[in-house]
């Protein structure tokens, strides 16, 4: 069987189903590696950046840069974890210029500065074309990081951030379909060229204890739903997709329901989705807004299994779509 048959995250269980477990690896399946060195928590994360894949039309050096710093540490902010620094793998072909390789340097070092971290070094190897692969290294004060696994009948389902812009900003890129809303179409390349991720908040929000499971949103909305959904077998029922303003107009211009548009097209938002328990949710909302950040409500976890979307009295399946290597959208 090909790997595009098997698809990205099958794939990624077959894998690691052909390793030794390691017994002082707490996080299995999960956005980083956690490992208990002699009381320690050290925690590891591989990201990468390839051209054909990654590169969107008009992404300038530093984009990429920066992008490749904000795609591990939102795995780390997930898990209110603070990176330390990383070190990175880059081929590039002889034939590029030495000026777009140090702008891509330029960004890397200024969003690693934004996250209070750095980039340490690396290695330099010739390619066919540019990858760049970052491993992140931080440190956690306990074991008690919340992972996918972790979500409880009960909690109520938050995320960092709305929904939409990147989504925008896929068709107006990839398909040519660019919204007449210039101010639109300006945030939304701005969301997949320049993402940040949500440090501040998972590091507050994890840090006081207040968040069951959590997963950063890279591979889109309605696929990071039946990730936490499948990991901790459970139902998650969803009341509400908060859109970013102009998204739904656009949608409708387009002919596309807007919630589809933002469940399904979207990827690399790096929010975070998160379970609360219900009786943390209003020290959760005041922790939020100390450090800045919003909570936008989405819906619950229930007994069950499958995540579905309530639309006025009916449940509608959420089905598992949206980015994944080997098969797009």
């Amino acid at each position: 069987m090909r790997i595009k048959d098997l698809g990205e995250y099958r794939t990624i269980k077959m894998l690691l189903s052909l390793l030794r477990k390691d017994p002082k690896e707490l996080m299995g399946y999960d956005d980083v590696s956690l490992v208990n060195i002699n009381g320690a928590y050290v925690a590891l994360k591989v990201d990468s950046f390839v051209e054909s894949v990654d590169l969107l039309p008009g992404m300038q050096p530093e984009d990429i840069g920066r992008k490749l710093v904000t795609m591990g540490v939102s795995d780390f902010a997930s898990k209110g974890i603070k990176p330390l620094g990383m070190a990175v793998s880059v081929a590039i072909p002889g034939a590029i210029e030495w000026d777009y390789l140090r702008r891509i340097y330029v960004g890397m070092d200024e969003y690693a500065k934004k996250y209070g971290m750095y980039v340490w070094g690396g290695d330099l190897s010739e390619g066919k074309e540019l990858t760049l692969v970052g491993c992140f290294l931080g440190y956690a004060k306990d074991h008690r990081v919340p992972r996918r696994r972790d979500a409880k009948p009960g909690d109520l389902v938050y995320a960092t951030g709305s929904f939409g812009l990147t989504s925008v900003a896929f068709r107006a890129l990839l398909r040519g379909r660019r919204p007449k809303d210039k101010t639109l179409l300006q945030k939304a390349i701005s969301s997949v060229f320049r993402p940040m991720a949500r440090l501040k908040e998972g590091l507050t929000l994890i840090g006081r204890g207040l968040v069951h499971a959590s997963i950063d949103i890279s591979d889109g909305l309605a696929i990071s739903l039946h990730e936490i959904s499948e990991n901790s077998k459970v139902r998650i029922v969803i009341d509400n997709v908060p859109l970013s303003e102009g998204v739904k107009e656009y949608a409708e211009g387009e002919g596309v329901n807007p919630i589809d548009l933002a469940l399904y097209e979207g990827g690399e938002e790096y929010e975070l989705l998160i379970t609360i328990p219900k009786g943390k949710v209003k020290e959760a909302m005041k922790a939020i807004r100390e450090v800045g950040g919003k909570l936008f409500y989405l819906g619950r976890v229930e007994v069950g299994r499958g995540v579905y979307l309530r639309v006025g009295e009916e449940l509608k399946e959420v089905e598992r779509r949206g980015w994944e290597h080997y098969r797009g959208w």
